[in-house]
C-alpha cells in the first residue's frame, strides 16, 4: 500500500494535486492546515484521511486520530495541540500502540524514532510543491521516503 502524508498547503492546492499525479497512492494522509485545498482537485481522489489544523476554522475534521492501514496503526494531528512548535515530548507518549505518528504545523521536515514507531512531519506543501512524505506497506513492513527532503 502506497500513502501520500502532506501538511499545510495554505490554498496552493495544485500541490496536492501534483503530488497525486506523481505518486498515484492508494491512500492520502492530510495533516491539516488547507482542509478546503484537498476537495479542490480535478481528478480523482485516493482514500483520504485528514485532520484539521489550527488554519482550518470552522471545520468538521477532528484535530487528531488513530488508523488503521495494511495492518500498520496511525496516529495523525495537526500539532497545534501537542505544542510541537515547542518540541516532541507530548507526541512521544503517542508512539506507543502505533506504528507512525504523524504531524505537521511546524513547516519543517522532520523524521526520528520512537521505539519501534516513526515519528513523522512531511513539511509544508506551502513552502515547497515536493515537501510530502510517501509511506509504503509491504509485507507487514512500513518504508518512508520524501518528494524531497526540505530544510
Amino acid at each position: 500500500m502506497k500513502i501520500c502524508v502532506c501538511s499545510d498547503s495554505h490554498g496552493r492546492y495544485e500541490r496536492i494535486e501534483g503530488m497525486l499525479l506523481r505518486e498515484r497512492p492508494d491512500a492520502l494522509l492530510f495533516l491539516g492546515d488547507g482542509e478546503r485545498d484537498i476537495y479542490r482537485q480535478d481528478i480523482p481522489l485516493p482514500e483520504v484521511y485528514a485532520v484539521c489544523g489550527n488554519c482550518d476554522i470552522g471545520s468538521s475534521l477532528p484535530p487528531s486520530r488513530s488508523i488503521e492501514l495494511a495492518g500498520k496503526r496511525i496516529f495523525m494531528t495537526h500539532g497545534h495541540y501537542y505544542n510541537v512548535k515547542r518540541g516532541l515530548s507530548e507526541l512521544r507518549a503517542m508512539c506507543e500502540g502505533h506504528d507512525a505518528v504523524l504531524y505537521g504545523h511546524t513547516h519543517r521536515q522532520y523524521e526520528e524514532r520512537c521505539g519501534d514507531s516513526l515519528i513523522l512531519c512531511p513539511g509544508s506543501l506551502f513552502e515547497s510543491a515536493e515537501a510530502y512524505a510517501v509511506l509504503e506497506i509491504r509485507d507487514g513492513e512500513l518504508s518512508l521516503s520524501y518528494g524531497e527532503k526540505t530544510e
